[in-house]
């Protein structure tokens, strides 16, 4: 049997990454205007052999998504622009305003906390889309059933798949609940870094941790609805509250199961000085190199939407990076089968994969209580909770 497994750990090698180009925004910008009239499986091609070595952000990506043609380059290129989500931004897009003193700092932060507290309780029932792209970066090639594949590590990113749900938000917390077509539909991969709290709990998290970690300034930045200061933080382990949850690791010998950790943390907030808003927020771990996950980071962009008929400063774009071993299994494993407790992947070789996951959210909609008059032998009052602008009868609740 341990001859069997040497010669399986021999064949089933991971073979050579691929090796990107490293370029600039400016450089992405030219390289885009001089593809012009490319094929669109070509220019996406070409995309893939690229990695950004700044920030490329949200503004300057949906620029760049508008004028292209196809929907593989305008995958590559999103891919692309997340996985520089947590890198700094060109010098150019920071601004040369000088920063302000300590005592101002200090009080951007704490309206920070204070605008969290309220806009929270200010915050109606409501319910939005949420459509997730995911993409990774690990590519397995098997040339029959029961051949041991060949195994890619670090290629370009690649899409995996792509799903839309419903989110709710009721009582001042984000609930579980699916709607009567998410009931009927294909059930959302559970696989990855667990995204939650973007609605205020993890605003909170961090908010709460600075002021018992470390902080500095960073810089400002123009954001779609003006100046915004950067901050950065530094959060160590025993006073970290942020909750890592991925789901699921598959183990050699091990049944499935999720991975939960409280690990120390750092990255930056920005800040609408005037109101105290937050318009970004990026979370970046410190694993432990004991731990089966190496990568687990997210940024939350948000801007001010509209909710029956006020305005108010929601989730509009998450991006999460994940970095973990993919068990990849013999034609006799657990191969071709859902994750699940009761398969015990064999002693196999396990790949680095990582993993994006570009979420968007959209269509807010707040829940209203109707009142609808019936006749008596329908009884007497009949009290109705529906979305705003939706037919009563059609409203996605149980």
């Amino acid at each position: 049997m341990r001859k069997v497994l040497c010669l399986f750990f021999l064949f089933a090698i991971a073979l050579p990454a691929c090796s990107a180009e490293k370029v600039t925004v400016e450089q992405l910008e030219i390289s885009l205007a001089a593809a012009h009239g490319k094929r669109d499986e070509d220019l996406a091609k070409k995309l893939g052999q690229m990695e950004l070595g700044e920030q490329l952000n949200s503004q300057k990506l949906a620029k760049m998504e508008a004028e292209l043609q196809g929907d593989k380059s305008r995958m590559a290129l999103l891919a692309m622009a997340d996985a520089s989500a947590f890198l700094t931004l060109p010098a150019a897009e920071m601004s040369a305003t000088a920063p302000p003193d300590a005592h101002t700092q200090n009080l951007i932060l704490s309206k920070a906390a204070e605008n969290l507290v309220a806009s929270i309780h200010k915050l109606p029932d409501f319910f939005a889309r949420q459509t997730t792209n995911r993409f990774h970066d690990l590519r397995v090639v098997r040339s029959s059933q029961d051949a041991i594949p060949n195994i890619y590590e670090h290629q370009a990113f690649r899409p995996l798949d792509n799903f839309s749900d419903t989110v709710y938000y009721r009582d001042g917390k984000e609930v579980e609940e699916a709607s009567e077509d998410q009931a009927k539909s294909k059930p959302r991969p559970r696989n990855g870094l667990v995204n939650w709290g973007v609605f205020g709990q993890l605003q909170r998290t961090v908010v709460t941790d600075i002021y018992k970690g470390k902080m500095e300034w960073g810089h400002w930045e123009q954001s779609a609805t003006g100046p915004v200061a950067v901050f950065r933080y530094s959060i160590p382990k025993e006073k970290s509250n942020y909750i890592v949850n991925y789901c699921c690791i598959g183990l050699p010998n091990e049944a499935w199961h999720d991975f939960q950790s409280i690990p120390p943390f750092h990255g930056e907030i920005a800040i609408d000085a005037k109101t105290g808003a937050v318009y970004r927020l990026v979370i970046v771990t410190e694993l432990s190199p004991d731990d089966p996950i190496f990568q687990a980071d997210i940024m939350v962009e948000y801007e001010p939407v509209e909710i029956g008929g006020k305005m108010y400063v929601c989730p509009s774009k998450s991006v999460t990076i994940t970095t973990a071993v993919s068990p990849v299994f013999g034609a006799d494993g657990c191969a071709g089968r859902a994750i699940q407790s009761d398969c015990i992947p064999p002693v196999i070789y396990r790949p680095k994969d990582t993993a994006i996951n570009d979420t968007v959210f959209d269509s807010y909609h707040v829940f209203r209580s109707e009142a609808r008059i019936v006749t008596d032998s329908e009884g007497d009052v009949e009290n109705k909770a529906a979305p705003d602008g939706a037919v009563p009868a059609a409203a996605p609740l149980p």
